[in-house]
């Protein structure tokens, strides 16, 4: 609990990337509803994404923290 509060502080502190015209993705990540809008996901692994989603998975702008500290900022297609 507290590396997940640490890496929430971190983003907030960060500020992140920039908001996208998309539309909020609503509720709790999930592949069948989570297109064409802009959402946060942290997963079990440790990894942070914050940015644009398609069809479930990162596609547009975003931004990826990955657990050891390090960033990608940038575009995202299909997932990668």
């Amino acid at each position: 609990m507290k590396h997940l509060t640490t890496l929430l502080l971190t983003l907030l502190f960060l500020g992140g990337c920039s908001k996208s015209d998309l539309p909020d993705c609503l509720g709790e990540y999930n592949t069948g509803s989570w297109s064409n809008c802009y959402g946060e996901r942290i997963t079990k692994n440790g990894f942070s994404y914050k940015g644009e989603y398609k069809e479930g998975l990162s596609n547009g702008f975003g931004e990826l923290l990955f657990p050891n500290g390090g960033k990608y900022k940038g575009e995202f297609l299909n997932g990668t």
